[in-house]
């Protein structure tokens, strides 16, 4: 099965170099998770743990990057795209510094802005998303405790 999900992507390279960050990115970025579109794959949303609380987007195979933190008050962990929807996105995010929180955080227009969907679940740090691709609205949260 996943040999027939890997047969209808295709790649984009981004021609930044050896060992050179394509431009718009900090050096410190520090990308803790990176997912593809996947009705536009030169779409990519790169989850940043050295600057809390920003998502990277690239719409060009990741020759340049914009960032946005709208609503979004943790540090990504994980960058998580609905399938049948991919401007809906869902963050994983842990609360690394004062005032920030944790959980589960989804925007609905491609990352310009987040709301945190922690309805029902207790005050955790948010480390890895699954979800379940019949049903892509429904979004697994793993706590990670440190």
């Amino acid at each position: 099965m996943l040999t027939a999900l890997l047969a209808g992507l295709t790649t984009t390279h981004a021609h930044a170099g050896i060992n050179v960050w394509t431009t718009g990115v900090p050096s410190n970025f520090g990308a803790e998770d990176l997912a593809i579109d996947p009705s536009v794959p030169p779409t990519l949303y790169a989850a940043s743990e050295n600057i809390p609380g920003l998502v990277y987007k690239s719409v060009d195979g990741g020759a340049t990057w914009t960032s946005n933190n709208n609503g979004l008050n943790g540090t990504p962990q994980e960058v998580v795209i609905d399938s049948h929807v991919p401007t809906t996105l869902y963050v994983g995010a842990v609360a690394n510094g004062a005032g920030q929180q944790g959980g589960v955080y989804k925007s609905t227009d491609g990352g310009a802005s987040w709301k945190l969907m922690n309805n029902g679940l207790p005050p955790e740090s948010i480390g890895t998303l699954a979800i379940d691709f019949q049903t892509p609205s429904t979004a697994s949260p793993r706590s990670c405790r440190g």
